[in-house]
This record gives structure tokens, C-alpha cells and sequence, in this order.
């Protein structure tokens, strides 16, 4: 799954990426998108039913991973 997620990075949050594709993407194996702007506070719980997405302020993709 996360060499599929790669094509993502550099692309713009909500214009070229939409959190539908990535759960269409997942075939029933996404069930949750976080989405992780710089200073975001998140959990580190594991969990391989949700997709991490790292975006700058601008909404420019650059990281994205099952976790």
C-alpha cells in the first residue's frame, strides 16, 4: 500500500487528493484519513486502518503512510 500512497506526495489536500480517493484507493482497508499540518498534534497509536497525510501550510502533500 505505501508505494501506491507515494504518487500523492507534492500534490495539493483537497484539490488533487481527496480523503474519497484514499478510502476508494484502500478497498475496504482505509477506514480513517489524518490529515497533519506542521505543529499538529497527534496520537501515536498504530493503526493500519488509517492513512497519515503530512501537508505544509499551503496544503502540499509531503509524506503519506498507513499507520
Amino acid at each position: 500500500m505505501d508505494v501506491e500512497l507515494k504518487q500523492f506526495i507534492g500534490l495539493k489536500w483537497g484539490v488533487d487528493v481527496t480523503e474519497d480517493q484514499l478510502i476508494e484507493l484502500g478497498n475496504g482497508r482505509i477506514q480513517e484519513v489524518r490529515v497533519l499540518y506542521p505543529n499538529s498534534k497527534m496520537t501515536r497509536d498504530l493503526n493500519w486502518e488509517r492513512v497519515n497525510v503530512f501537508v505544509l501550510e499551503d496544503d502540499t502533500i509531503t509524506q503519506v503512510y498507513m499507520g
